[in-house]
């Protein structure tokens, strides 16, 4: 191979890399938890310490509510989460087994109960995790669902069909 055939080739992969580098890196894996913080009787709670514990890993994140009483957590990992948060004069609340997915824009509202400190509610049962910050759809499948599904000519298309709120309206049999 001569020198100048090898300088194209250079450029052409080097050209490939720039117009494909966008496309790679507009993808994300990590999620975001969000929500509100409010008293039993629904006004907003501003400066309540908000702590979030990776429970896979132990890495831990805080934040605070701001002047509407909303926290925000970015750029989390996929994974199990502790959610707690607290405030002078309120009980601290507790929350686990929060379960951020692949992408996913989580809401989780905290609402403190007048108490001290000391006293902590921790909360038990689960509640759906609303995704109101983004309008796309998508679901996570985990192997053994995956592997049980039956898929018609092995196209992954028809996985679409499974996410919640998805509406195959295509009736050609090739997809």
């Amino acid at each position: 191979m001569g020198r100048s055939q090898l300088r194209c080739v250079v450029l052409m992969v080097l050209s490939a890399l720039c117009l494909c580098g966008p496309a790679v890196m507009g993808q994300e894996i990590r999620a975001t938890l969000s929500g509100s913080v409010t008293d039993t009787s629904g006004s907003v709670l501003v400066g309540a310490a908000v702590n979030l514990l990776n429970q896979d890993t132990g890495v831990a994140f805080t934040s605070a509510s701001n002047e509407a009483g909303q926290y925000r957590f970015l750029f989390l990992n996929p994974g199990k989460y502790r959610l707690s948060a607290s405030l002078a004069g309120f009980k601290t609340l507790e929350r686990s087994n929060i379960e951020l997915n692949v992408n996913q824009s989580a809401v989780v509202d905290v609402t403190l109960q007048i108490g001290t400190q000391s006293e902590t509610v921790t909360v038990t049962t689960e509640a759906t995790l609303l995704e109101s910050e983004k309008a796309d759809r998508g679901v996570v499948l985990d192997q053994k669902n995956l592997a049980d599904l039956p898929l018609n000519q092995r196209n992954p298309i028809m996985l679409a069909n499974i996410a919640a709120g998805i509406i195959h309206t295509n009736s050609r049999a090739s997809t």
